[in-house]
């Protein structure tokens, strides 16, 4: 994993804490990035120095969905169904809820819930929280791969044969 400064391309920090092909991208809350990756780690990282904050290896990690994190909470989901809580101090594991189907769709928060889509294209809502807490489910009536973009009062996804727009005007 490493920084640079956006202004002037300058490597700020470089931390050799991943391995093979990394497929999720980093998610960053409260000064601290948050990187994990199937068949190597879930890593907390300070956003300032590249100081390792925790390591772990024991929670079903991400092949290709992207962490999203809270100041308390760090969120990771799998293609094989297993969703993860981690706690954002430490990486211990808060709670996992198994769905029925994965999800190669990345996690979304907003707000204060999360915001996952599965394969089957079932988006799940639920709080993000230390508690697995289900608030709804919408389906979309085929697959769905992608994650959603959310943009005002609306929600855009992309199924395997059609493009929705789900909101008000």
């Amino acid at each position: 994993v490493t920084a640079y400064d956006p202004l002037t391309g300058e490597e700020l920090w470089s931390v050799d804490c991943m391995s093979g092909e990394v497929g999720p991208s980093p998610a960053y809350c409260a000064g601290r990035v948050f990187v994990a990756n199937q068949y190597a780690s879930a890593v907390g990282l300070d956003a300032g120095t590249g100081e390792m904050l925790w390591q772990v290896t024991d929670p079903e990690l991400p092949d290709a969905t992207s962490p999203v994190a809270t100041p308390e909470h760090v969120f990771m989901g799998s293609s094989y169904g297993t969703f993860t809580c981690l706690d954002a101090t430490d990486g211990s594991t808060v709670w996992t809820h198994e769905f029925d189907t994965g999800s190669y769709a990345s996690p979304i928060l907003v707000n204060d819930l999360i915001y996952l889509t599965d394969m089957d294209g079932v988006t799940h809502a639920f709080k993000a929280s230390g508690k697995y807490e289900s608030v709804a489910k919408g389906t979309l009536g085929e697959s769905c791969v992608a994650t959603p973009a959310f943009v005002g009062n609306r929600i855009y996804m992309r199924g395997k044969k059609h493009l929705y727009c789900i909101g008000t005007e």
